[in-house]
Formats: C-alpha cells, sequence, structure tokens
C-alpha cells in the first residue's frame, strides 16, 4: 500500500510552508530515511525525510507550492503499485486553533477582610492597568 508524504509540521507557529525543490524524482528508489524534498518556512528550510523504503510513486505538491501543514505531498510504494488520482485534502484545523481564545474571567471577589494577597509585581501591574 502507497504511504502518503504530508507537510510536517516544524515548529509550535508553523502554518504553511512552500515545497522549494524534489531531490527525487518520480520513479526514483528511496529507502527510509531519504530526503525527498526542501521545503520553506517563514523561520527556516527543512527536508522532507522518507518514511518508507520504495519508489516515490507520485509528486502532487509541484515546486514553488504553499500548502498547510499535513498536506498531501507525495506517495511513496512500491514499483507499478495503483495510488488514487484524487488526492484527498489537507487535515482540517485541529478545534484548539479553530477556537476563539477565552474571556478573559470576571475579577475574583474579595475576601471578608477587604484585602488581597498579591505579589508586588502582581500590585504595579494592577495599579498601572486601573
Amino acid at each position: 500500500m502507497a504511504v502518503e508524504i504530508r507537510m510536517p509540521k516544524m515548529g509550535l507557529t508553523m502554518s504553511t510552508a512552500e515545497v522549494v525543490k524534489w531531490l527525487k524524482k518520480e520513479g526514483d528508489p528511496v529507502a527510509k530515511g531519504d530526503a525527498l524534498a526542501e521545503v520553506m518556512t517563514d523561520k527556516i528550510t527543512n527536508q522532507v525525510e522518507s518514511p518508507a523504503p520504495g519508489v516515490l510513486l507520485k509528486i502532487v505538491a509541484a515546486p514553488g507550492a504553499r500548502m498547510e501543514a499535513g498536506g498531501l505531498m507525495a506517495f511513496v510504494g512500491q514499483a507499478g503499485e495503483p495510488i488514487s488520482d484524487a488526492a484527498p485534502a489537507a487535515p482540517a484545523a485541529s478545534a484548539e486553533a479553530a477556537a476563539p481564545a477565552p474571556a478573559a474571567s470576571a475579577p475574583a471577589a474579595r475576601p471578608a477582610g477587604g484585602r488581597v494577597a498579591i505579589t508586588p509585581v502582581a500590585r504595579k501591574l494592577a495599579e498601572d492597568n486601573g
């Protein structure tokens, strides 16, 4: 069964990357760990490695293509192995990334004594921000 090569997430803030160039051509034999392509984010350029041995069956992402993390780049498998022509879409963004930031909680009620234990730094920030 053909193995999908997907755009890896290279860092916490990475959302998209560009395929700079392919180091292997369709039909080239590859070993597990061989560099297949160079990709560039806004911060780094890195190589995408083959997760399995076999042959580079099909390149889906052309050089210059900008794609999201998890987007389908290519297929690796055994020579002559059939692969689906319909490339699956990139996985949907996680619920964490799509969820809005939580609203600031209401200030805590003061204890009966009227005094709140607070660090000097927090006190200064509170005074500066009203």
